[in-house]
């Protein structure tokens, strides 16, 4: 953890592989949720970076996005193609769907609640959450892989290709 402002380092996060993604997992600011080249999902504390929890091992790949659904549940979404929904609370597996047929990349929360995917499939998928539902899929016109991201303020999805 450092600060952009000054660039002080306060301390490193031990994680035994390679961190893909990271996500805040806290409405306090003070955990922060890893996913790594090892499949598995890690809460570290801002404090001092000490390992917090460990989620139960969801993903056979590198975790691409996690993201913070609610304040007790937790998204993740891997090159293994499968959305995964933890219990913080119960430190479980809420649900497991394969969402994309090749490598997922990206999952957002829209504000409705819903949860939009995207994957080297060059599909865009939303997903229904009150059921894990698939509701529709758009395919970019592109043979790899979809990014999104939410423009704040706005109901603009914003899809990229690379």
């Amino acid at each position: 953890l450092w600060d952009y402002t000054n660039g002080t380092t306060y301390f490193s996060i031990s994680h035994p592989t390679a961190i893909q993604a990271l996500a805040e997992v806290s409405t306090s600011g003070k955990l922060v949720a890893t996913g790594g080249n090892d499949g598995v999902v890690r809460i570290f504390s801002y404090a001092d970076g000490s390992l917090v929890q460990t989620l139960p091992t969801g993903h056979t790949s590198y975790i691409r996005t996690v993201m913070l659904y609610s304040l007790d549940t937790l998204m993740s979404i891997a090159e293994d193609g499968k959305i995964v929904v933890y219990n913080l609370n119960t430190n479980s597996i809420t649900y497991s769907v394969t969402g994309h047929t090749n490598y997922g990349f990206s999952i957002v929360k829209l504000p409705d609640g819903s949860v939009i995917s995207g994957g080297y499939d060059s599909k865009m998928k939303l997903w229904n959450v009150s059921n894990y539902q698939l509701t529709a899929v758009s395919t970019i016109s592109s043979s790899t892989g979809s990014h999104f991201f939410l423009a704040p303020f706005y109901s603009v999805l914003r899809g990229a290709s690379f």
